[in-house]
């Protein structure tokens, strides 16, 4: 960041300090006082469309979220709130910050302009909230609350007087080593970012809240406040380097990921100022990294483009993802996860995972691809399940029914770019709670668990899916092209068996709903618990229960399930293994042949088993 600072062009301080709105803020709400003889009186709200070439003379800068405005001008949220919280106390919040270097007229002006303020605090409230119904007030149309001066007819804004813009810098400066009642700051120290020996350092200043001293305990060499500057000293020239940066970084380098903020940082190895420029330039066109197939594809543009360019420079680039939240705008940064030095191979690597597990081009079992569903209006069409790291936030999410489960996200988020192992036990434990309870809720579950074995695809193209595996056997069973197809997802007679269990169970479950508008055969999973007994319980009740609705066309597979479960050592699966194999099987039923022509009949649910989404 420091270094995107350094080629940032200069502009004034004043400039630098101060911020627009953005396009979607489209009214301003003026609280106009007339000024005579530095004696304010309040007149009435009025309301205008802002103009984005006046940031210098409104003078905004954004502060603490629940704190008065750096300024008398805030973004309004709620009305009243916007009023009581941002606005009321900003005047004097501004005359206390420029108490100790302010001139005396500067300091009666705003003395006089806070009482006014304060006085007529019940009628401005009013007034404002009147003005503020009659417009349609909302995301696309936002409004601005500001004070204004009526000076013998003409209209000045917080820029135009120079109380306020000639003291803004000064106290933005302040904030850096003044706090808390203390001052931190040291003379002929030298500087942590520049490592010159400065005149001056800082001890408040931060570009990120990551860390406070609110609480003397945080204070580096023991519990006096005064030394904060110790923590991080900071040089005047540097702070606004680091402030130019943050800028650029906040407008171009910030985007979301599955419901986080994050940075996209580039670091040149060899730093060279053009070529920083052109990766930047190239960055700007980057959107949210979600692996979702346009993003996934500008991902890979970016690495043939940019990477070219800086290694026909002989120069290299690394990416920092940072992730982080902000709970209290300006007064806490959170780093969730820093992923650092991610190097354009790993991209490359991770990528390359991605479409191997997406392909299915040469393969006979089409599991992910073109999938039918009925649309909201009946409609047949066709979709795809590909990954995307929004599958596995799916089942991994922050919710009120689900929980939080945040920061594990994250993790998996790490172990994948860092290519670290991830328990497959760990994975399946999450996915079949989630796939249970939709089941239970008599929900569909086919989206969900064939999203959750094209996680596993991918993490095994990866080679980072931490599980045990066994010595593959060639088998010449009928169903052996699909276990083979599936690479060594299936090196088990175990999985084979619990499985084609599965498939056979959905078979069921299909003529049931045929023949009697129902499932009651559903009650007999055991709400997808799948242990060992349960399994080898389940294939004799479904061959019964087929043969009661002599709809048991689907002998061969009988065959080969048992001659599965002959050579099959349950045991050694958890619970959530077989469970998972048992559900993965039911919702890929329509893979297999509808029905095995042992007994002349026709398979009254033929094309009714595919996608019942």
């Amino acid at each position: 960041m420091y270094e995107i600072g350094k080629i940032q062009p200069k502009d004034s301080p004043l400039s630098e300090m101060t911020e627009g709105f953005g396009d979607t803020y489209k009214y301003l709400f003026k609280i106009i006082f007339n000024l005579d003889n530095d004696s304010c009186s309040y007149e009435k709200i009025s309301v205008e469309e802002i103009d984005q070439t006046k940031k210098n003379r409104y003078l905004y800068r954004i502060g603490e979220s629940n704190a008065p405005a750096v300024t008398p001008i805030s973004k309004i949220t709620k009305p009243e709130k916007t009023f009581n919280t941002k606005i009321l106390k900003s005047v004097d919040k501004f005359l206390e910050n420029i108490r100790d270097f302010a001139g005396e007229p500067d300091i009666a002006f705003l003395t006089s302009l806070d009482k006014e303020l304060t006085d007529k605090k019940g009628l401005i409230l009013n007034d404002f909230k009147t003005e503020f119904s009659k417009f349609d007030i909302g995301p696309k149309n936002a409004g601005v609350l500001g004070i204004i001066f009526n000076i013998k007819g003409e209209e000045k804004y917080l820029g135009d007087l120079d109380v306020f813009s000639s003291n803004l810098p000064k106290t933005v400066y302040k904030s850096n080593y003044f706090k808390f009642k203390t001052a931190s700051n040291a003379f002929d120290k030298t500087c942590y970012m520049c490592k010159a020996l400065k005149k001056e350092v800082w001890g408040y200043a931060g570009t990120f809240q990551f860390y406070t001293v609110d609480k003397k305990g945080m204070v580096t060499g023991g519990f006096d406040q005064s030394k904060a500057w110790k923590n991080y000293p900071l040089c005047p020239e540097c702070y606004i380097i680091l402030e130019r940066g943050k800028k650029y970084v906040l407008n171009n380098l910030s985007y979301r990921f599955c419901g986080f903020n994050y940075f996209l940082i580039p670091k040149l190895v060899l730093v060279e100022e053009e070529n920083l420029k052109k990766v930047l330039t190239k960055l700007r066109g980057y959107k949210d990294f979600t692996l979702e197939k346009k993003e996934s594809e500008k991902i890979v543009e970016l690495e043939e483009k940019v990477f070219d360019y800086l290694q026909d420079k002989e120069n290299y680039a690394n990416f920092d993802f940072l992730f982080f939240e902000e709970p209290h705008k300006n007064v806490v940064f959170n780093i969730l996860l820093y992923l650092e030095n991610i190097t354009p191979t790993r991209l490359a690597t991770i990528m390359k995972a991605k479409h191997s597990a997406d392909d299915e081009a040469n393969k006979v079992y089409k599991i992910f691809t073109k999938i039918p569903k009925k649309d909201d209006k009946g409609e047949l069409t066709y979709f795809n399940i590909d990954f995307t790291f929004h599958a596995i936030r799916n089942f991994f999410l922050n919710s009120e029914i689900e929980g939080n489960f945040d920061k594990y996200f994250l993790d998996i988020i790490k172990n994948i770019f860092f290519l670290e192992l991830i328990s497959l036990e760990y994975l399946l434990n999450r996915f079949m709670e989630k796939i249970r309870s939709e089941f239970l809720n008599e929900n569909s579950v086919f989206y969900l668990t064939l999203s959750a074995y094209k996680i596993l695809r991918f993490l095994e193209e990866l080679k980072i899916l931490n599980r045990r595996r066994f010595k593959y056997m060639n088998s010449t069973g009928k169903y052996e092209d699909f276990f083979t197809e599936q690479g060594n997802f299936f090196d088990d007679e175990s999985k084979k068996a619990v499985f084609l269990e599965g498939v056979l169970v959905q078979k069921l479950l299909n003529i049931q709903l045929h023949e009697r508008k129902a499932q009651p055969f559903r009650s007999r999973l055991n709400g997808l618990k799948i242990d060992e007994k349960i399994a080898r319980r389940l294939l004799p009740e479904t061959i019964n229960k087929l043969e009661e609705y002599d709809s048991n066309y689907y002998k061969e597979m009988e065959s080969e399930i048992s001659g599965y479960f002959l050579k099959s050592d349950l045991s050694r699966f958890s619970t959530e293994e077989l469970s998972f194999y048992f559900v993965l099987g039911m919702n890929l039923a329509g893979q297999f042949d509808k029905k095995e022509n042992v007994t002349g009949k026709n398979d009254k649910t033929e094309n009714k088993e595919v996608n019942n989404e």
